[in-house]
């Protein structure tokens, strides 16, 4: 045991004193010059020695950018120094917004006094922040910083404009689970909205109803209402006046826009959705057939498939003759595209 603490200590030591190539070219200063310690010759290169510029051997002269560090007389200076219409602070080119001698610099480049200018993601009039809301560049800004919240009926996020308030048709879907059963999806809406604000005012009738907010990949989401016990005679609705966002962020207010819809079994006795409904319902079963079904009406599925993309696709005519028809379709002719595409790459490679 003691040999081996004996051992350890001399390889220790051995490793203390081991000079490296970089300490055995050092330097040190004889007389005011720069000399190679090893040879005692004047070094002749530029070189930066104990945070001092050498050039041939003596202290820089004058004002010298090297290496991107300024040095005044060969020293770096302490404060604030101009140099080529540049601005440094302790040698290196000044990142900020600062007034020097009555002039205005932005990352160490002069601006004019006043000049609107982004820095650090932050809006700024001359030196100081810009105060009030503003939009420049495609962001808005509220006192300097980019704003999250309602502004003109529009929905702000990191001064980004994510949503335009409005509400209209081609947002709204509607899924039936059953003849007495819906699911409506009001998509695009922004996030945090507070439901249990008074401000939040969103309305339903005609049927049983919940509704919560389903969180999108990014800020925006959908309003989901599921409906129950709709009569088979019946129609239900949903009425949206207000979505509310905490103090500071604002309301939304849409003049209480109102969706409505019919029962499936009113639906059904379109023909064309009661065709979809049933080609859907199909199309969900192809596999358990081993595609016998989708293979014989395969020409016969294209023809249509012409028809509802006319009627109930994203440009569908039924979208202006028949809201409540639309509703239901729209996302039922999507289910038949998606299904359609997966059958005919399956069976007909």
């Amino acid at each position: 045991m003691k040999k081996f603490i004996a051992a350890a200590a001399i390889v220790s030591i051995a490793a203390s004193t081991i000079t490296t190539p970089a300490q055995a070219a050092s330097y040190k200063v004889v007389k005011g010059k720069l000399v190679d310690a090893k040879t005692g010759k004047v070094v002749k290169k530029t070189t930066v020695f104990k945070k001092k510029l050498y050039q041939k051997g003596v202290l820089a002269k004058g004002t010298v950018l090297y290496k991107g560090t300024l040095y005044v007389k060969g020293s770096i200076p302490k404060g604030y120094t101009l140099y080529k219409k540049t601005l440094y602070s302790k040698g290196k080119k000044h990142h900020g917004v600062n007034t020097y001698k009555k002039k205005l610099y932005v990352d160490g480049i002069e601006k004019e006094k006043n000049a609107l200018f982004v820095h650090d993601e932050k809006l700024h009039q001359g030196e100081p922040l810009f105060q009030g809301m503003k939009l420049y560049e495609g962001f808005l800004y509220s006192n300097g910083y980019r704003y999250t919240g309602v502004y003109n009926q529009h929905y702000y996020h990191e001064g980004k404009d994510i949503y335009d308030g409005s509400l209209n048709d081609s947002m709204v879907t509607v899924r039936y689970t059953d003849d007495q059963s819906a699911i409506v999806r009001v998509s695009g809406i922004p996030g945090n909205i507070k439901e249990t604000s008074a401000q939040t005012v969103i309305s339903t009738q005609g049927s049983p109803a919940t509704w919560k907010f389903e969180k999108g990949a990014g800020q925006l989401g959908d309003l989901v209402f599921t409906f129950t016990g709709i009569q088979s005679n019946g129609s239900f609705n949903v009425t949206i006046s207000s979505l509310f966002y905490g103090e500071g962020r604002g309301a939304l207010n849409f003049n209480n826009k109102t969706f409505s819809f019919k029962s499936l079994l009113q639906l059904k006795s379109n023909a064309d959705f009661n065709q979809l409904l049933n080609d859907v319902e199909k199309l969900k079963q192809v596999d358990a057939d081993q595609g016998k079904w989708f293979v014989a009406e395969s020409d016969a599925l294209t023809e249509r498939a012409s028809r509802y993309e006319s009627l109930f696709g994203d440009n569908g005519s039924t979208a202006q003759s028949n809201a409540a028809l639309y509703y239901a379709a729209h996302q039922l002719n999507n289910d038949f595209k998606a299904l359609k595409k997966k059958y005919d790459g399956k069976y007909f490679k």
